[in-house]
This record gives structure tokens, sequence and C-alpha cells, in this order.
């Protein structure tokens, strides 16, 4: 088809639109009239007589839909391609009913389906003339329209064959695919034959989440609608989920009797995923977000608390020094001191907060069993000034990784086991490994006073005391949780409740399962 002989009227209220497709068509060899309104656009159809239009709907003044019916009226042979993105199945149907030849959805995803309907146009427009112009010799405009269309199948055939997206044309009286293209072995990961022998194969790799978005479209197929778009989930044959975005087109009779249903399916999983791993930043920047506000209330609102202190205490040393009360200088220093030394214990803790992650010390290998008994060595005194009973399992797995930073996860839990202890006459700590999902998981179980479950997630934020009258400064948990996230592993509660105790499970990326040690 020589395409300079060709024109093209575009019109459309969106002039970056109008200028890409006008562009796109020129590139391809056509001669394009451009209308950025319906008015515009029928004076230039009325003064060149174009070969086809492609038309917006939506449009200030003159619509799209009234546009197509003029230029039905005018030019029943020439064809209208609706081009818009309004999303509205009836928009589509009123088009089509009105006399659109082809509707394409914005934004168009693939420029080739555009060159596609306006090939398949003029071909169709050009058979139309041919058809009336020739009529008398009929037979032999038949043989040769014929071979032309058998020429222009096979053409639309190389297309559909060496496409990347799956072409798919399924008759509906007989639920059969009359054809479906190469690109399903690598989308779906079936040969085509698979799905000749048997449609319903594709009903069955859908995934349960997406099964019922296909009943419904199966249904309203049987009714003669559908939606020009769908996006849904197959599995793979290797197993694996694949995002799916398809476009439809309906086939009907002259009685408006469903024939075939065609579509276009696309491999969207990559942006999905892509998709996924932003919400998931997302959802960490919100989390750092609130941990750092949480950060700016403890340094305006903690740290503040000693230098009040510090300050008022200063005041009245200085008073009592002017009044000659020396006997209570040396309360007033003590209070100062230990306002001091809340503030230092406190700065130490977010300090060594801030270098989780970024003050990596050498990586080596050591056994678990190993750093919870030097950890309970570290918390000897408190142990035994609460009478804890201590039992660490020696067969627990190797970890790779800080060993100080190891360490410091065994200390941080075996020192909150039992500060919140309570008053139990039996206290005991349990240091051990389990198998869960053929991982093995680490645990720190204590016979405490217990959580409720409302506070599982909440008692690793930043500063999150339960009890504010607890000593410590609320860092520990998060403190272990970072080290931990930092390691490759991830760190959870379980606990019955109040008076049930607490058991810490965690993991740590590269946990090695040793052999039975005697």
């Amino acid at each position: 088809m020589e395409k300079k002989t060709f024109t093209i009227l575009c019109i459309d209220d969106e002039l970056l639109i109008l200028e890409i497709i006008s562009d796109y068509l020129s590139d391809m060899g056509y001669n394009v009239l451009k209308a950025a309104n319906g008015r515009e656009g029928l004076a230039l159809f009325r003064e060149h007589h174009p070969h086809a239009v492609l038309v917006d709907l939506r449009m200030p003044q003159v619509d799209g839909l009234e546009v197509l019916a003029r230029v039905t009226e005018l030019s029943p042979e020439t064809p209208v391609v609706v081009v818009s993105g309004t999303g509205n199945i009836r928009d589509v149907i009123e088009a089509l009913r009105t006399g659109a030849w082809d509707y394409i959805m914005k934004p168009i995803e693939d420029m080739r389906m555009l060159a596609l309907a306006v090939e398949k146009s003029l071909e169709r427009s050009r058979l139309i003339r041919e058809n009336r112009l020739y009529r008398e010799n009929l037979e032999e405009l038949v043989l040769k329209r014929t071979r032309e269309l058998r020429e222009s199948e096979e053409r639309f055939r190389r297309i559909a064959e060496n496409a990347r997206d799956i072409i798919a044309r399924l008759s509906i009286p007989d639920t059969r695919f009359e054809y479906i293209s190469p690109a399903v072995s690598a989308i779906f990961g079936y040969d085509p034959n698979d799905f000749y022998e048997d449609a319903s194969l594709f009903i069955r790799i859908v995934s349960e989440e997406s099964k019922e978005l296909m009943q419904e479209l199966w249904s309203g197929v049987q009714k003669g609608l559908i939606p020009p778009v769908i996006e849904y989930q197959v599995l793979h044959s290797s197993g694996t989920s694949r995002w799916i975005y398809q476009r439809n087109v309906l086939l009907k009779d002259d009685a408006g009797i469903p024939l075939a249903l065609e579509c276009i399916a696309s491999d969207i999983s990559e942006r999905k995923n892509a998709e996924t791993i932003r919400e998931e930043l997302i959802r960490d920047l919100e989390n750092k977000n609130a941990e750092l506000e949480r950060f700016t209330y403890t340094v305006s609102h903690d740290l503040r608390s000693p230098l009040v202190t510090i300050k008022g205490f200063i005041g009245m040393l200085n008073e009592d020094i002017k009044t000659g009360h020396f006997d209570n200088v040396e309360a007033d220093i003590g209070r100062i001191s230990g306002a001091a030394d809340k503030m230092n214990i406190l700065l130490s803790d977010l300090l060594e907060l801030s270098r989780i992650g970024r003050v990596v010390g050498v990586r080596e290998t050591i056994s678990s069993a190993k750093l919870a008994g030097e950890a309970a060595e570290l918390l000897h005194g408190r142990l035994q000034e609460r009478g804890v009973r201590l039992i660490i399992d020696d067969n627990m797995p190797d970890l790779t990784g800080d060993i100080p930073r190891l360490r410091e996860i065994f200390q941080n839990l075996l020192e909150n086991a039992v500060k919140f202890m309570g008053d139990r006459e039996d206290p005991l700590i349990q240091v051990g490994a389990v198998m869960k999902d053929g991982q093995p998981v680490i645990f720190v179980r204590d016979n405490g006073v217990g959580i409720q479950g409302e506070y599982h997630e909440k008692i690793f934020g930043l500063f999150n005391k339960l009890d504010q009258k607890a000593e410590g400064t609320g860092v520990g948990l998060a403190l272990v949780k970072r080290i931990i996230e930092v390691h490759g592993g991830k760190i959870w509660l379980d606990s019955m409740g109040l008076g049930q105790g607490a058991t810490f499970y965690f993991t740590i990326h590269g946990e090695k399962v040793p052999e039975k040690r005697e």
C-alpha cells in the first residue's frame, strides 16, 4: 500500500496527543491533516475528503460522536477510528453503533496498534469501494480479493507470530481457540497446541485471586458485554506468578450474538513488581519518618528532663552555699551527678543505635550457644541477684556476622527478660533453637510478666517503653531489631498475654545448623 496516496484527518483537542499521532503517521508516509476540535475537523473533511479519520470522543462544542455521525452520513465509505481514553464501555458501544470502524484506548502503549488499525481500516475501505465499482465482475474480483486477503492475513499473521504480546482469538459458541500466538510460550510457559487441544487450560492457570474476575468476564461475554481492558494474574508453568494486561474486542453477528473474543495480552509483571517495591520503599520511608519524629521528641523531651534537673539543683546549690546550708550541698551535687549520668546513658544508647549498619565489623562465624554464654557472663551479677535459672541449649546454629553486635542481641534479650521477670518465685530463661519452614530459628524464652498482643510490634519501636517506670531508655529492643535486620534477619515476639511469659524469636541470614554436639 503506497501510504503517500492516503490522507488521514486527525481530530483531538489534546494538542500533545494530536502532535504525537500526526507525527507518527507522517513518519509512516501518510499525508496528515490536523484539527484541534470537532468543528474545525468537519470543515477540513468537507474541503479535503480524507481517506480516513481518527477522532477523540470528548471534545468541547462538537464532540467525537457528532463528528462520527456527520462523517458517516457524508461518506459512509470513509473509515473513522475512535481514539479515546474515556475507558467507558458505553462510549465504546455508542461509538461502534454510530459507525466507528475501530476503537483504540488511550494511552496507546504500542503505536503499532494504531498503525494496524489505520491499515486495516484503509484496506477495508478500499475493498468496499472496489466492491461497489466492480460488482459486475464479481467472480474475478472475489478471486483477486481472496488472494489479497490471504496475503493480508499472512502479513498480519507474521506480525502476530513475531509480537512480544499474546494475540488470540477465541470462538465463543464452541469455546475454542481459533488462534493463539507463539508469545504464549514465553508469557504462560505453555505451547500454543496446549490451548488448541484444551481451551480450559487458560482458566486453570488463572491465579485464585483472579478467578472471580475471569468468571465475571466470561459471564459478560455471554451477554455480549466485555471491558476493553483487564488486569489479572496467571501461574506460569514454572510455578511463578505473572501479571497480565489484556485488551479485548468482542465480535458479534448481525443479530448481536457474540461470535468471538479477540484479545492482546501483555506481561506487565516487571511493572507490577516495580510498583510493589515502590510501595515497600514508601512504607519503609514512612516508618523511618515516624522513627525520626520519635527521635526528635526524645531529644527535645528526655534530654531536656535531666538538663532541667541539673539547672534546678545548681540554683539550689548556689542558694545553699549563700545561706551556709553546707549540709545540703552534698545532696544537691549527688542529684546533679545522677541527672548527668542519666543523660550520658541516653546519649550513649542513641550513639550506639546510630552506628548500627554504618560501622560494620569483621564478619566471622561463631556458635550462637557460645555467644549466649558470653552474654550471660556479662549479666552474671543481675542473673544471680534475681535468682534466675538460665538454660542454654548447646545444639544451636552457628551465626556469621559482626560478633560484638551479635553478642549484643543476646545480651539485650537476656537483660530484657530479667528486667520483666516480675515477682516469679521460680524465674527461668531458656535459650535455644527450633526449625521453622526448614530454617533454624533462635529463641529466648522467659516465664515473666508477658506482653499483651497489641504491643507485640510496638515494643520494637525506638523509645517505646510499656512501663514508663522501668529502668532503661527504651532503646534496647530497637537496637536488637536494627542489628538483626542489618544481618539480613528478622525478629518477632510470641506471648499469650500478661503473666504468661514471652518468647523472642529471631533469624540471621547465613545460619548453619551444626552437627549434633556431644
